[in-house]
């Protein structure tokens, strides 16, 4: 067990970086988790900054892509970096072999809070606007969506600090917070996919009728279903991979990096379409007090539309290939 607030006993000389990485990435299963981690990586750059762009920020439903949904992209982004450098210090023996939990540690955090945000934008800021659009309150839709991100919040608390302590001390197989974590991560992703799914079946219910009654443009709902979708196949890909894990019934590297990755994959995806939604240009037709008119308004300016899951590695059994060690 490596002591707790030291370096595990690494030398100050194994601290830089190599000109060279003789033998790095020499299997082909850690070179290609490596490059699946750099593709995702890429993906939420290029999600972060379209984010940025000015289109975006001056576009209708700008509130939907607000500060909760960028400290979810942000999270995810640094989150991915901090894996794919720690693969890569990892190859080339750089720092301790304890220092590798320590970045694991960080990437738990990061994506941990990154789905906690991405949820509530989901859950809260989604309905909350269809609503507002539909010119009532859902009293009852809004008490259902703060119980759904209060359960997840603390479920997100219990899963990233005993996620992290396990990291943190090394935990052999026999502890009992080894035990406890595979079935708290079962219980926060079927949680998860059980919000997402409430969450979008409320979203659907209010969508329908604000189209029908031309409040939303066609292009818009087909937007807002794709959107849901992604988020839903993302969050069952990983639920599945933890009921595996738990169950212990798969042992396939190849299943392990394909379904974690698509998860992966799809998660950014869900991102990028709450930029697609947010520039719609239906935001922007509101509804007349008493009937069902609508009016454009005209002040906007003009937009075109345009993954380790609960499984812990240890020192005495952590390859340099297997399975994708971040937590999802």
């Amino acid at each position: 067990m490596a002591p707790k607030g030291g370096k595990g006993g690494s030398s100050g000389g194994n601290l830089s970086i190599p000109a060279s990485c003789p033998g790095a990435f020499s299997s082909p299963d850690s070179l290609v988790v490596f490059v699946l981690s750099i593709l995702v990586f890429v993906f939420f750059v290029a999600v972060f900054f379209l984010r940025c762009s000015s289109n975006v920020r001056v576009s209708p439903g700008k509130k939907l892509v607000g500060l909760p949904y960028v400290l979810s992209v942000t999270c995810f982004l640094i989150g991915f970096a901090c894996h794919w450098i720690s693969l890569l210090f990892r190859e080339c023996d750089v720092g301790s072999y304890y220092d590798f939990y320590y970045w694991k540690i960080a990437v738990n955090v990061l994506i941990g809070i990154g789905n906690w945000f991405l949820l509530f934008v989901i859950v809260w800021t989604l309905n909350t606007m269809l609503q507002e659009h539909l010119g009532y309150r859902m009293t009852s839709c809004k008490v259902v969506c703060i119980v759904i991100l209060a359960v997840t919040g603390m479920l997100t608390c219990a899963r990233i600090g005993l996620g992290s302590y396990d990291l943190w001390i090394l935990a052999e197989y026999w502890e009992s917070s080894y035990d406890a974590y595979p079935k708290l991560n079962v219980a926060y992703w079927g949680f998860y996919l059980l919000s997402t799914v409430t969450s979008g079946i409320f979203s659907l219910i209010t969508a329908i009728p604000l189209n029908s009654r031309l409040l939303l443009g066609s292009r818009l709902l087909g937007w807002i279903v794709t959107l849901l979708i992604s988020n839903v196949i993302y969050v069952l890909l990983i639920t599945v991979l933890c009921l595996l894990d738990l169950m212990a019934s798969i042992d396939s590297w190849i299943t392990w990096t394909v379904v974690g990755y698509t998860a992966d994959f799809f998660r950014a995806l869900t991102c990028l379409l709450f930029i697609f939604v947010a520039h719609n240009l239906a935001w922007s037709k509101e509804t007349s007090t008493g009937t069902n008119t609508t009016a454009t308004v005209t002040h906007h300016q003009p937009m075109y539309e345009s993954v380790f899951i609960a499984h812990q590695q240890h020192p005495q059994d952590a390859p340099k290939s297997g399975k994708p060690y971040y937590h999802k």
